[in-house]
């Protein structure tokens, strides 16, 4: 499985076929390609910078905390509106337009 078919983190993190670990496993290899993307790039090698490390880095930190002691802002920052929004929608059975 890979990372590639998600747009952001969050779309992964709420996967819900697949497992904790599972997940885990994907964002650790998303966050090792942003790190070599981010290092090439201070490297002056082309590739861009790595937009969504600290994304990738709260949502390990989110599926890895099993005591709940996250702060609100560390949640907020890996949210993806529009994707809360879609499963909102999805539970409640409602359309927010």
């Amino acid at each position: 499985m890979t990372y590639r078919k998600y747009e952001n983190p969050s779309q992964l993190a709420a996967n819900p076929d697949l497992s904790r670990e599972k997940k885990i496993s994907i964002l650790e290899k998303w966050r090792q390609d942003e790190i070599a993307l981010q290092r090439a790039s201070s490297d002056g090698m082309s590739g861009g910078h790595a937009p969504k490390l600290k994304t990738i880095e709260n949502a390990l930190a989110i599926l890895s905390d099993r005591n709940g002691d996250l702060s609100l802002s560390t949640v907020l920052d890996v949210a993806d509106m529009p994707t809360l929004e879609r499963q909102v929608e999805g539970v409640l059975g409602t359309n927010p337009s």
